[in-house]
């Protein structure tokens, strides 16, 4: 799934000063709601959203986060697993070379 653009964007309000940020929850059935959207049109617009977003108690901008969340997990679940290589690590305490007791 492609890039989803708006030819308008929705205006920004002005976040609180100093706010300390909390997760936003959804409340009951609002998962199956914003599913049930999705399943039909994976990029809404933003009258769309502005809707849903109005339903859900939400800005528009958390329900546009949702969605980009969703095709993201969308894209991932059906992309092939590559084989993974272990990180490389820097010498620890634990893995550092330890003096030989020859001298």
């Amino acid at each position: 799934i492609g890039e989803c653009r708006d030819t308008m964007e929705a205006p920004r309000p002005q976040a609180p000063p100093a706010s300390p940020k909390t997760r936003w929850k959804l409340p009951p059935g609002g998962s199956l709601l914003l599913e049930s959207v999705y399943s039909v049109q994976p990029c809404p617009s933003l009258p769309t959203r502005a809707s849903l977003a109005e339903q859900l108690k939400a800005t528009t901008r958390q329900v546009t986060v949702w969605f980009q969340n969703k095709r993201s997990r969308d894209v991932n679940i059906h992309k092939p697993d590559k084989q993974k290589l272990p990180s490389p690590r820097l010498p620890g305490p634990e893995t550092a070379r330890k003096p030989s007791s020859a001298d």
